[in-house]
């Protein structure tokens, strides 16, 4: 039997953590127990010694492998669900050939300052259109994409009765310009394309028609 009190919690501790194996209780649920039971340092040589320890370092190693399956998997996930999607601020650069954009047909490097004065690099991916005109673009800093880009050539913007949503398409035009007359998005109110398009959001195909409706009004 333990000779003190603290020999006797060790054995109580590896009690419970023997009982949670039997009992089929998640791995982490176990590992967390044995973070009670003696470490090295410890110096403990007292009853079921060897076995704490055994039950110490294959908690570990069984918890960091579920750890690695669960980040896996919600990778995966992850990757499913962005598959659906364009890329989008916030989202993780690993992801940038997963989107419904596919792979991308250009990569640019360059180095920029973060606010603190540290020299980082910034990387800009471009997509091609079936004309073969880069038409998508997505800026990514520090492992996340924070902008997006769209390549309009000689675009003006209409308005699609059809899909009662704003769209853009190619033709020439004398005066780009909207009719502040004939706003009816309240577009001048707007500071930013990002907040004009999220509070306008069911009357655009997509960000960068809002965003080029936005540009043409300043």
């Amino acid at each position: 039997m333990p000779e003190n009190f603290k020999d006797k919690e060790y054995v109580l501790v590896y009690a419970k953590y023997c009982k949670s194996v039997a009992d089929g209780e998640t791995i982490h649920t176990q590992y967390r127990i044995t973070w009670e039971l003696p470490h090295e340092g410890d110096m403990y040589t007292g009853d079921f010694a060897e076995e704490m320890k055994i039950a110490r370092e294959t908690a570990a190693k069984e918890n960091e492998a579920e750890e690695r399956r669960l980040k896996k998997e919600k990778e995966k996930k992850e990757r499913e669900k962005i598959k659906q999607d364009q890329p989008y601020r916030g989202m993780d650069e690993k992801y940038i050939t997963s989107t419904i954009w596919g792979f991308y047909d250009k990569k640019e490097s360059e180095n920029y300052r973060d606010s603190n004065g540290q020299v980082k690099v910034q990387n800009t991916y471009k997509w091609k259109g079936s004309d073969g005109a880069y038409r998508n673009g997505a800026v990514c800093r520090d492992g996340k994409v924070t902008d997006l880009i769209r390549y309009v050539q000689k675009s003006s913007s209409s308005y699609s009765s059809s899909s009662n949503k704003y769209s853009s398409r190619s033709k020439s035009s004398s005066n780009n310009k909207l009719s502040q007359k004939k706003d009816e998005y309240d577009v001048y109110d707007y500071d930013d394309p990002e907040d004009f398009y999220y509070d306008h959001e069911d009357d655009f195909d997509e960000y960068g028609d809002a965003e080029d409706y936005w540009d043409e009004a300043q």
